[in-house]
């Protein structure tokens, strides 16, 4: 658990993330691991989009991906013999798919953010399982869905799926979305007062300057929470999904800093 809490640690300072199977005992109790803060965890499905019956469920799951697979790697007295094929399953082999997911992200965009990385797995997802016959802000089908009103970076109306989380994990759209961020970064010229902002903070409050608009708020996805005082009104972001939840429910979410605003930041 200490490793994975440093490597948590790590991540959130250098654009990375911790992944780890849901677990296999069917229960609605994820792996220890899996259900740790900020850790994406990862179930299994089937051919069909259900949930693996023995793949572990319940709100804490971020994602699926497949599973069961047929292997002819395991020769010799510890395994199969050459002519062999043996059947293997579990959901330790779907969270190595959405590791690979992510390195595919990093590889055509290596400056993705924590935050941006799971933004994008998350919003990029095939919707799977069992539909309703419901109209959900205009969609049909399911009722579970990631930032579906687009106002916030998560999903505050409508709760993920208990069997599936946000959904199937999608390696082309993130993919796609990753070029797509860094082709967004490259052509916005309003960040030259961005650079070095947190470069002095330390651990508790800070109390910062901008020059310029901050619309890019992923900048502070390094710290706990920034707060800005917006015309007789305090408003907040963070990239914590507790505190981005309660922000939004009390109408304080923070969208942008303006030009000239002081600002807290804590560091944890």
């Amino acid at each position: 658990m200490l490793l994975i809490h440093l490597l948590l640690k790590l991540g959130k300072e250098r654009g990375g993330v911790v992944i780890f199977s849901s677990g296999n005992e069917g229960s609605t109790s994820l792996s220890n691991e899996a259900a740790l803060k900020n850790v994406i965890s990862v179930g299994a499905i089937e051919a069909d989009g259900s949930r693996s019956m023995y793949s572990n469920y319940g709100l804490k799951l971020d994602l699926v991906a497949p599973s069961n697979f047929v292997s002819i790697d395991l020769v010799g007295e510890a395994g199969f013999e050459a002519t062999e094929m043996g059947f293997i399953a579990g959901t330790s082999f779907s969270a190595p798919i959405v590791a690979g997911v992510v390195a595919l992200m990093l590889e055509v965009n290596p400056d993705l953010t924590t935050h941006e990385i799971k933004s994008i797995l998350y919003s990029t997802t095939k919707k799977i399982g069992d539909a309703d016959s419901e109209f959900h802000n205009d969609k049909l089908g399911y009722d579970y869905q990631y930032d579906i009103d687009l106002s916030t970076n998560y999903n505050t109306y409508y709760p993920k799926s208990r069997e599936v989380g946000y959904g199937l994990v999608d390696a082309q759209k993130s993919v796609d979305k990753a070029k797509q961020y860094k082709l967004e970064k490259d052509n916005t010229s309003d960040k030259p007062d961005q650079i070095g902002l947190l470069d002095n903070i330390t651990q508790g409050w800070n109390f910062l300057g901008t020059e310029e608009t901050i619309v890019d708020l992923s900048l502070f996805d390094s710290v706990s929470i920034v707060w800005c005082y917006i015309n007789g009104n305090w408003q907040g972001y963070s990239a914590n999904l507790e505190y981005a939840r309660s922000l939004r429910k009390q109408n304080k979410l923070l969208a942008a800093i303006p030009e000239h605003s002081g600002i807290w930041v804590y560091l944890q």
